[in-house]
């Protein structure tokens, strides 16, 4: 099925404390443009989809496997499925991330 829109003029969902999302699908993969402020709260996780994603402002730390890995603009990232993995953010200004999802997120169709 053919979508089109806007993302400056999607409104953003709070998804815990100073964390918002972004985000549409397709049959296949789910797109997620994330927003971190400075002391959001931290939810270690994992899930079925593999994450691939590109810092796109700000800068944190992100947490893999029990591993931490500072992160900045231009930073990437392949998160491979069900492996836990999150970010803390560092920096005054939000970190903000764009991030592939596939297969497509069924909690977002």
């Amino acid at each position: 099925m053919f979508q089109i829109g806007n993302l400056n003029e999607m409104e953003w969902k709070e998804l815990r404390k100073g964390v918002k999302r972004k985000a549409f699908t397709g049959e296949g993969a789910t797109i997620g443009y994330n927003s971190g402020e400075k002391g959001h709260e931290v939810m270690p996780h994992h899930h079925i989809h593999e994450q691939i994603g590109i810092i796109v402002s700000g800068e944190g730390i992100f947490s893999i496997n029990g591993n931490d890995y500072p992160v900045k603009r231009g930073s990437w990232m392949v998160i491979p499925s069900n492996v836990e993995h999150y970010l803390t953010v560092t920096s005054e200004e939000p970190c903000i991330s764009l991030d592939i999802f596939v297969p497509a997120r069924q909690e977002i169709l």
